[in-house]
């Protein structure tokens, strides 16, 4: 059952009370000397995922941007600010953190990914979610173009794995997010989560 606003109170009460006096220099040392995380985590909005939870990792360990379908818009994208603020996330991370890893994490039944599948490419955008979708849509397309008859997986993953390649790829039409990983300062990975193994399948990058 899904946790409560009331519920999620008392969890912090029992987190001030429980678990922070062990962590306290770790949280005094974050919240004075600021942040350090070595891997920028792109994921979906999704409440079933999390990557620290999936990956052991502790608070000040990631820098996470989250959006419909763990999407990174293309350079050419021109249609104003709308997409700026996932954009501006991952500069941040790259040119004033230094991150040295960049992960697309994206996952089964993703309801973004349903999205894209339905929809008509030819359909107009008339708000802000469709327009969101419309900038997938060309992942959708290169899937109908290169997905094998004889696949074993559904065709909902088949799309979701090429909407990862297809951000992974258009990180590189951006020139400051391009020159990081020519210069190997930034390694560039695809991820795949079961939801309902927690299995995470690693993506060969493919441009």
């Amino acid at each position: 059952m899904a946790m409560t606003y009331e519920a999620l109170l008392k969890g912090h009460q029992s987190f001030i009370t429980s678990s922070l006096p062990e962590r306290a220099q770790q949280y005094h040392t974050l919240g004075t000397q600021g942040q350090s995380p070595r891997v920028l985590m792109i994921t979906c909005c999704d409440s079933r995922i999390d990557p620290c939870e999936l990956t052991g990792a502790s608070v000040g360990d990631l820098f996470i941007v989250r959006n419909v379908a763990n999407f990174i818009p293309s350079a050419e994208t021109t249609d104003g600010i709308a997409y700026d603020s996932t954009m501006a996330a991952i500069q941040y991370a790259v040119l004033h953190l230094e991150v040295s890893d960049l992960v697309v994490l994206g996952h089964t039944q993703c309801g973004g990914i349903a999205a894209v599948m339905d929809t008509d490419d030819s359909t107009p955008a008339t708000n802000e979610i469709q327009q969101w979708i419309q900038l997938i849509i060309p992942a959708k397309k290169r899937w109908h173009s290169e997905s094998s008859s004889v696949s074993d997986m559904s065709p909902h993953d088949q799309c979701a794995q090429h909407a990862i390649q297809y951000s992974l790829n258009n990180c590189m039409t951006h020139d400051w997010l391009r020159s990081r990983v020519e210069s190997n300062q930034l390694n560039l990975h695809g991820w795949y989560v079961d939801l309902a193994t927690g299995q995470i399948q690693i993506l060969e990058h493919q441009s």
